[in-house]
Order: structure tokens, then sequence, then C-alpha cells
């Protein structure tokens, strides 16, 4: 795999963690204002099995 993809990967994997951590602590505040769909569990749930599509068995 050529050294720009495996960084490029890398770099998307690091935004994605910082964007959960940034989901998890507005789960965890509670705040009202932001209203949590059953239509936005189902995007996660999505984007779940897509990074499970690119990890090897």
């Amino acid at each position: 795999m050529p050294e720009e993809v495996v960084q490029t990967m890398l770099n998307k994997v690091i935004d994605l963690e910082h964007e959960i951590e940034r989901l998890k602590k507005l789960l965890t505040e509670r705040d009202e204002k932001v209203a949590i769909t059953d239509e936005d569990v189902s995007k996660l749930e999505y984007v779940q099995e897509e990074i499970q599509g690119i990890i090897p068995e």
C-alpha cells in the first residue's frame, strides 16, 4: 500500500476519533437543545458497517 494512502487513512481515523469524542460528549451531557433521532442512530450504524467493511477478517 502506498505510503500516501496509509497516511491519508491514518489522518481520517484521527479525524473520526475526534468526531466520536465530540459525539460521546454530546450524548453524555444530554444537552436538551440537541435531539438525537432514530435516523441519527441508523446513520451511525451505517458508518460502523462501512468501517467494518474496510477491516479484513
